[in-house]
């Protein structure tokens, strides 16, 4: 999906500054190699040369290896990776085809206090887009089970763009957990 330079991004980089006053020396991964969109039809910055000019230690996960991102696969259990601050999903999990892993290694990626950002497809948006769409209520299921802190379980609609064209419904679910404890992860019905 991308991150959109006047809507997702700038929100997120609110709530991120809001939780922890800073960005320098911040710890990150960002699941995908994500492009901060300029418009339909071209792309900017990525996300870890945005986040990286902000100080932030980013690192991006994507099975595609492109612009700087570790060959990693979400299906597959990831040990060897450290805990960081915050996690980003910006339309990553919905293309993983075995969603208990996809969230269980957004779990050991993030600390105790850490920050998990998604902005996904809610379902019936997005046709044809992903193998997967989400609920409100999935992300409450997810963080009861985990003992989440939800500090936003909403659909956001990324529609007004502020003069960005795109093609179809732009509705998504945005859900920004806290990790509270280190417990191992409660995996997915």
């Amino acid at each position: 999906m991308g991150m959109h330079p006047n809507s997702t991004l700038p929100y997120m980089c609110s709530l991120i500054k809001h939780r922890f006053g800073k960005f320098k020396n911040l710890s990150m991964i960002e699941l995908g190699n994500q492009i901060i969109r300029k418009s339909a039809r071209s792309s900017g910055k990525t996300g870890k040369e945005y986040f990286t000019d902000l100080g932030v230690i980013h690192t991006s996960i994507d099975l595609n290896a492109k612009d700087g991102a570790l060959k990693l696969d979400l299906c597959s259990e990831i040990t060897d990776i450290e805990p960081v601050d915050v996690v980003t999903n910006f339309g990553t999990s919905e293309h993983v085809n075995n969603q208990n892993m996809c969230f269980k290694n957004i779990h050991n990626f993030c600390k105790e206090g850490g920050m998990m950002v998604h902005f996904v497809p809610p379902v019936g948006a997005w046709p044809g887009h992903c193998l997967y769409w989400y609920t409100i209520d999935f992300f409450k299921q997810l963080a009861d089970a985990n003992n989440y802190e939800i500090l936003k379980n909403e659909i956001f609609d990324d529609t007004n763009t502020h003069g960005m064209i795109y093609v179809g419904a732009r509705e998504l679910l945005m859900c920004i957990l806290v990790k509270s404890n280190s417990n191992d992860f409660n995996g997915l019905n």
